[in-house]
């Protein structure tokens, strides 16, 4: 069946167009000698648009803006031309198009509105879609349904979408932002009259505040209302139903070239997308879906999770929203903000979620602490933290370059998971995404990670470490996981003393600093460091027209003496910086640090917020209350005891038993003022002579003298450190006693990432 429409086409776009493609070009006339230049343009247009579009039946409406921008002359004759081919206009100088479109009804089965101007996507109903045609872009047919699955948005809510993305104020919020705005309050004033709402981010809310009331003039602006209940009778053209007449009515106005585009157009079909309610990922708003979703998860044997929140650290981090899934291709929403539910309150969606989570069904996760942490904090203890996706990786692969979701799931079941980024712009927050977009997104996530568990559940027992990976790797995640909530007792006093032991040694050197300079200077500026170097000509001439940075200082330092000062001083006033850090996190003899198990490829848990693994030896085992956490301070000297475990030889063993500060050798100059621990393990993980002279700040000379001295020093160590070498990289893994550890650059053909990958394995087996 053929449905009958009309075509409503904006005429202000095809004038605009035409006046500014025919500005200053050459004069077109008429049989009476009129300028017909601009509409020539924009019946061009029009008869363009009637083919691409297969217009039959329509009307070209001139409101206000039409007046504004064109000449009274230049839309007379446009309407007179218009009649000349059987096109019928409606012209009111005083009435904006919308109004003027508003005001007309149309007894048909369709009506479709030709526009360039997005704020008639206002007057879409039923039975009335917009045709957006911008210069230099395909057509967009845009419906009731399209309208609601690509922005989101009611018809009536497009004048407020618009005032908040495209307000012409000095900042705007982005379409996401806006989307999620309306989706709370349902209009711009609704949102204004809340301003404070703790479901709208900080962003918004200033947002809204600091602009008030030009958003609003500029909603009253984009607004189409009755014009005075206004309604008008409209006769409807076939647009060039006669075509000898249309052809002669162009050519008496000069326009004989168009005439070809009086064809008879081939019917064009908008059709019109029916809307799938078919989902895999459900969005369960209501009590109805509550029983749903406790019936469907009620005897699962695994259950995967993915909390929805707004930052990354749990332990502050407001809870958006559950996803949850029992069966690959099905996952399910449940949200955890008020305004995202219906006859349910959150209190109500969090009591239903305890037993689920709490039962005997095994939870999997990717991040798993994460969410076991942020839920915790709402009540909702995991009862069954049974398997880690992230740490499950991790235990296999060792140093991949991510362990993101997005990147474990394309790397094992090349699937295209969508990463926080991809759907939060930048300054944005999950509350500013559309819920529909935070349903799909958390779904997608939980389905990922429960296809995920099946792979790596079958790779963990393929490599033999299945047993560890529930035994060890799990139990110690949640371990993680309470330590972050409950905290780690500390010794105050004892850091704050190594603190003062650190801060005279610095003052020392920048005593001894001040001496050579004549002068007080600031050590944490590189450019006074730079202006001492230039000063006491120390400083390289290709340094001399560029910043210097520490790097190139620490570079300088391995040959100058000032610079060696210089930068040892700043080392110092680093480690010193890391323990205020901790001291200043302490509340009532506790600190609580984000722990991870995947961020150091060597296999140890590292923690942020404060650091408390990464000082260079300045935390030591007493300055830890906390027995777990304190067996995983690195240890040079612990470190050095492996070695010779392993190892066997009798010449370390001998003189670690006199001397465990100073071993390799007493009277050697080129070992002078170095921790021979340190020495030690670094030339025994695989430290490059490069690496040794950045890192203790000696020249090349010197690193190789350290590394001839020791290796001769200990032949059997670094007999057993090659043959160490060479198991690791035929086997693809380091193993210590039971326990076993994957990196996947061990079986690399890059030569550097081999080298890498040998160096994790060796500092997993020592213990550093």
């Amino acid at each position: 069946m053929v449905v009958e429409r009309v075509f409503i086409i904006d005429g202000h776009f095809l004038l605009a167009d035409a006046e500014k493609a025919f500005l200053g070009s050459a004069v077109l006339v008429d049989e009476q000698g009129r300028d017909t230049s601009v509409v020539y343009g924009a019946v061009r247009e029009l008869l363009r648009l009637r083919k691409a579009l297969g217009i039959v039946r329509g009307i070209v409406v001139l409101g206000k803006r039409s007046a504004d921008f064109s000449s009274k002359q230049n839309i007379e004759l446009l309407l007179e031309c218009l009649h000349g081919i059987g096109t019928e206009a409606v012209f009111e100088p005083t009435i904006s198009i919308g109004n003027i479109i508003k005001s007309c009804h149309f007894d048909l089965e369709w009506t479709w509105i030709v526009t360039r101007d997005e704020s008639l996507m206002q007057l879409i109903t039923a039975s009335c879609g917009i045709i957006i045609v911008s210069a230099g872009a395909p057509i967009e047919v845009i419906t009731e349904i399209s309208l609601a699955s690509k922005y989101k948005l009611r018809p009536e809510q497009v004048p407020d979408f618009l005032a908040i993305t495209a307000s012409g104020l000095s900042e705007s919020l982005t379409i996401k932002q806006a989307q999620r705005l309306l989706e709370i309050h349902g209009s711009l004033r609704g949102a204004l009259d809340v301003p404070g709402a703790n479901s709208i981010s900080p962003k918004v809310k200033r947002f809204l505040s600091t602009h008030k009331e030009p958003l609003l003039r500029k909603l009253d602006d984009l607004t189409v209302s009755d014009h005075n209940g206004l309604k008008r009778t409209v006769t409807l053209g076939f647009l060039v139903e006669h075509r000898d007449e249309s052809a002669r009515a162009l050519i008496s106005f000069g326009f004989p070239s168009l005439t070809r585009l009086l064809e008879t157009p081939i019917s064009v079909d908008f059709a019109r997308p029916v809307k799938n309610v078919k989902s895999s990922y459900v969005a369960v708003t209501d009590q109805a879906g509550l029983s749903m979703l406790e019936s469907t998860i009620a005897n699962a044997r695994v259950v995967a999770v993915d909390t929805e929140s707004t930052g990354r650290d749990p332990k502050v981090a407001t809870l958006l929203g559950v996803a949850l899934a029992v069966r690959e291709g099905e996952a399910f929403y449940v949200p955890t903000i008020q305004e995202n539910l219906r006859d349910v309150s959150v209190a109500s969606v969090l009591s239903f979620l305890r037993p689920i989570l709490a039962g005997t069904a095994r939870i999997v996760g990717h991040n798993l602490k994460y969410d076991y942490v942020l839920l915790r904090r709402h009540g909702i203890e995991i009862g069954g933290t049974h398997f880690d996706t992230m740490l499950a990786a991790h235990e296999c692969f060792g140093d991949w370059d991510f362990f993101n979701l997005g990147y474990v799931a394309k790397k094992l079941l090349d699937r295209n998971v969508k990463r926080y980024r991809d759907i939060v712009a930048k300054g944005e927050t999950l509350l500013d995404v559309p819920f529909c977009d935070l349903v799909e997104h958390g779904c997608a996530d939980v389905d990922a990670t429960l296809c995920l568990y099946g792979r790596l559940t079958t790779i963990l027992n393929d490599k033999g470490i299945a047993n560890q990976f529930e035994n060890d790797v799990m139990p110690r995640m949640r371990r993680l996981g309470d330590k972050e909530l409950d905290g780690v007792s500390v010794n105050v006093d004892s850091i704050l003393s190594t603190k003062e032991t650190l801060l005279i040694n610095a003052e020392a050197l920048k005593s001894s600093i001040r001496i050579i300079v004549g002068r007080d200077f600031n050590g944490e500026s590189m450019d006074d460091v730079a202006a001492i170097l230039r000063k006491t000509d120390r400083l390289p001439g290709r340094y001399w027209r560029q910043s210097l940075r520490p790097s190139q200082l620490e570079q300088i330092a391995q040959t100058d003496e000032l610079a060696l000062t210089l930068a040892q001083y700043r080392r110092l006033l680093k480690r010193v910086g890391q323990l205020e850090a901790i001291i200043n996190s302490v509340r009532d003899g506790k600190v609580f640090p984000l722990f991870s198990q995947v961020k150091a490829s060597h296999g140890s848990i590292s923690a942020a917020n404060p650091s408390l693994f990464n000082l260079e030896g300045d935390l030591r085992p007493t300055d830890l209350l906390d027995e777990e956490i304190r067996d995983h301070i690195p240890d040079k000297n612990r470190a050095v005891d492996m070695l010779q475990e392993l190892s066997g030889d009798p010449v370390l063993k001998e003189d670690r038993k006199h001397d465990v500060l100073a071993f390799i050798g007493r009277n050697e100059p080129s070992l002078k003022d170095l921790c021979h621990a340190d020495v030690l393990v670094s030339l025994c993980i695989g430290f490059s002579n490069a690496s040794i002279s950045k890192r203790f700040l000696v020249d090349a000379r010197r690193a190789c003298a350290i590394r001839e001295i020791t290796e001769a020093k200990y032949p059997r160590l670094f007999s057993w450190i090659d043959e160490c070498r060479h198991l690791l990289i035929s086997s693809g893994y380091a193993q210590s006693g039971e326990r076993r550890r994957y990196w996947d650059g061990l079986k690399s053909s890059d030569i550097d990432r081999r080298n890498r990958a040998t160096q994790n394995a060796l500092r997993w087996l020592i213990g550093m």
